[in-house]
């Protein structure tokens, strides 16, 4: 439902599956931290080591272990990223996050459904969000 009423109200919705946008990357980070400060918790993405590590783990690229960071976008907009990790057929859920100013829509969410969804015919069997 939610899916259908974000393409109605601002156009086709894309995913890239493992995107190295870079632009999407700093606004998710961005938003993590937004999202770290309203709540009250640690903003982790305040110390440098842990944007680091992460563009570490982004770089690699191989059947065992990689770093992938999923995109939504509704026309040319960013609405949505989650970055995890990749071992063989599961994705492991690490940091996920949304624009605020579309909220409504669950776009985060909708991304996680579209991840599984795409990734089903790409060989992902398990998208592990944690406890």
């Amino acid at each position: 439902y939610k899916l259908r009423k974000i393409e109605r109200d601002h156009g086709p919705v894309r995913l890239e599956l493992a995107s190295d946008d870079r632009a999407a990357f700093d606004a998710l980070i961005r938003w993590k931290s937004e999202q770290y400060r309203q709540t009250g918790l640690s903003d982790v993405f305040a110390f440098e080591w842990t944007v680091r590590l992460l563009e570490r783990i982004w770089s690699e690229r191989n059947e065992s272990f990689a770093g992938w960071m999923s995109t939504l976008h509704v026309g040319d907009r960013l609405v949505a990223a989650h970055f995890t990790m990749r071992s063989f057929g599961t994705l492991h859920s690490w940091f996920p996050g949304y624009d605020p100013e579309f909220s409504k829509y669950s776009p985060g969410s909708l991304l996680l459904y579209e991840m599984a969804r795409v990734g089903a015919h790409i060989g992902i069997k398990q998208v592990d969000r944690g406890t």
